[in-house]
């Protein structure tokens, strides 16, 4: 059976600087609220709300920070790079854990949802819909990767022990 829609594997190695990097960028910038990075551009929007409350159309932003937008979209972008590109040997085995992974991804985030809509409350619920943005496809990356990892360790483990 032919897989649709993964990216060529060379592809993956990319993926993987660009998402490690944005990844610990993400991590400085929100977590620890550390601002070190600054991009301004002037743009237009489509669509802004500005801190009154009241939606413009169209509107020019002067002088914008640009820097979250920036860091997102190369995490999205790479972290679907990296989660969708074929591995060396793409076989049945592949196929199915990448399916299982990301029903699992599905679920586990989605758990996380709603304790997050129980627990947090008022604008720190803002914060956790940001993240919600890359939960999902950072929880299918862990749990696809550490499956491969234990597979191969434990065929590399009993070729040894043939031996």
């Amino acid at each position: 059976m032919k897989t649709k829609f993964l990216l060529p594997n060379k592809w993956k190695p990319f993926g993987w600087v660009v998402f490690i990097i944005s990844t610990i960028i993400i991590f400085i910038r929100f977590i620890l609220n550390y601002n070190f990075l600054e991009i301004r551009i002037t743009r237009i929007s489509i669509i802004d709300m500005g801190l009154s409350g009241h939606f413009h159309f169209f509107t020019v932003l002067k002088n914008e920070n640009i820097t979250d937008i920036l860091i997102s979209f190369l995490m999205i972008f790479s972290g679907l790079v990296v989660a969708f590109s074929k591995e060396k040997i793409e076989d049945e085995f592949i196929r199915q854990l990448r399916s299982e992974s990301l029903v699992w991804a599905v679920y586990v985030n989605s758990i996380l949802m709603l304790i997050c809509f129980i627990v947090f409350s008022g604008i720190a619920i803002m914060g956790v819909l940001t993240f919600n943005l890359f939960t999902t496809l950072f929880l299918f990356i862990i749990r696809f990767n550490i499956i491969i990892f234990k597979n191969k360790r434990d065929a590399l483990h009993a070729k040894q022990n043939k031996s």
